[in-house]
């Protein structure tokens, strides 16, 4: 509420947090993402700015904000979820309000960290797709955006300018998806499906969906039914561990990390249980060594 962004230290032998300060960002920050160099660092703000928060971050933590920031977004939208190509080169915004979504494209500057919003950007979504994740495949050619109005996944191909152009049709998904990631060959992408908000009734509504994704032409392919999580956990973010044997889940309705075994042939889902006991998880992400969740 205060519209910043803390920034904290981690020991890397113990994984503990040291508090470094934080940052003054723009109004109702949503989310950050980190430029490959570990150089920089981005951050969506909502509210009355939709714009794009640029700051610099030494190896000590210290930030400095990035010349020009904060970047203003075209036809600005609402945005709700942020990504940077494996490559550095491009930073990916998806954007909503009740009328319209889309997808910001902006350039990133390698040595100063400026943005600049490419030609033809945003791209669009359906009308009021309502877009909640964001996710590059790890060639940087695939861009793929969940949303929940209805509940579709859509793909995109990533031109070396950063233009998009969608893939055949969206993929529908189960209600209220609320994160993707791909593992680490982008064979594989699983989506969150926060479906108890809908109905907690319906087997099957809180759940994670598996596709096998085309690596020639972006197609994808559904892998078996989607994978109940269980009765109201609502799971609410995904990551995929080291060496791609397990899927974890928060799920924010039990207050639990949920641990799936991955097929490591087919890309399928086996029996999970919980790995560890958490208030109200809304986010993961497992840091680059993976030894840390």
């Amino acid at each position: 509420t205060d519209s910043t962004v803390s920034v904290f230290l981690v020991d890397d032998a113990t994984g503990q947090l040291r508090p470094r300060g934080y940052v003054i960002s723009g109004d109702s920050p949503r989310a950050v993402a980190v430029h490959p160099s570990g150089q920089f660092f981005y951050t969506i703000n909502g509210g009355l700015s939709n714009n794009v928060s640029a700051n610099a971050l030494s190896a000590t933590g210290l930030v400095t904000a990035v010349t020009g920031s904060p970047f203003p977004l075209r036809n600005p939208n609402g945005p709700t979820a942020v990504a940077v190509s494996p490559n550095g080169l491009f930073l990916f915004v998806a954007n909503a309000n009740p009328i319209s979504s889309n997808v910001s494209v902006l350039s990133i500057n390698q040595t100063t960290g400026v943005l600049t919003e490419i030609s033809n950007s945003p791209f669009p979504l359906a009308p009021a797709a309502g877009p909640t994740a964001i996710a590059v495949h790890p060639s940087g050619n695939l861009l793929f955006v969940t949303n929940n109005n209805p509940g579709t996944l859509f793909v995109f191909t990533i031109q070396s300018t950063g233009f998009l152009t969608p893939i055949g049709f969206p993929v529908p998904l189960l209600p209220n998806p609320q994160a993707l990631v791909l593992n680490a060959a982008g064979t594989v992408v699983y989506v969150a499906n926060n479906g108890s908000n809908s109905n907690p009734s319906i087997p099957g509504n809180d759940s994670i969906s598996a596709f096998l994704v085309n690596q020639t032409n972006g197609g994808l392919s559904q892998i078996g039914s989607p994978f109940f999580t269980g009765p109201g956990t609502a799971p609410s973010s995904v990551a995929v561990g080291p060496g791609g044997q397990f899927l974890y889940v928060a799920n924010s309705g039990t207050g639990t990390i949920g641990l799936f075994p991955i097929n490591q042939v087919t890309g399928a889902l086996s029996a999970g249980g919980t790995a560890v006991t958490v208030a109200n998880p809304q986010f993961i992400r497992i840091d680059p060594d993976g030894s840390t969740l």
